[in-house]
């Protein structure tokens, strides 16, 4: 999973259909581009949004050198920095140390 700004997408994309439009009048293939971008465009709109988990790495009850994610129970080994579980994606706060 990838967490996006779909704020700034749907800027970018309704800039670039402004530019299209003002010229689609002479290129069918533009008027096409235009009209796929619309739809682009509601789809991001229209697509559901998440609240991001937050987690932490806990180090207590877990095997010496390892650290667990409390949102999922991914152990990873300690030297490793990771601000984003790679297992059920929680941005990381400070660990518990």
């Amino acid at each position: 999973m990838r967490l996006i700004d779909a704020d700034a997408l749907e800027d970018n994309l309704e800039a670039t259909i402004k530019v299209y439009k003002r010229n689609a009048k002479y290129d069918e293939s533009l008027l096409r581009q235009v009209n796929a971008l619309k739809l682009e465009l509601k789809i991001i709109k229209d697509a559901p949004t998440i609240e991001p988990k937050r987690g932490r790495w806990v180090t207590h009850g877990v095997a010496k050198g390892s650290e667990i994610c409390d949102q999922c129970g991914f152990v990873q080994l300690r030297h490793r920095v990771n601000n984003y579980c790679p297992n059920c994606g929680a941005r990381m706060e400070a660990s518990d140390d």
